[in-house]
């Protein structure tokens, strides 16, 4: 999927719904976007300061 700008565009599940994320949005529960691109979403969980990288995208063939 692509956002207006025809960039890629990101989703995560909250609940039932789909929520489209961009670097700096507030997922919650002290959760932030750091960064993003093609391959990757970097998560900081502000409390401690701690990072999670999620590798996005399936194997290409």
């Amino acid at each position: 999927m692509s956002d207006e700008s025809g960039k890629p565009a990101h989703f995560l599940a909250k609940g039932d719904a789909l929520v489209q994320v961009k670097p700096g949005a507030a997922l919650g529960d002290g959760y932030r976007v750091e960064s993003m691109n093609e391959q990757t979403l970097v998560v900081l969980y502000e409390p401690i300061p701690s990072k999670t990288v999620i590798q996005l995208g399936g194997a290409k063939p």
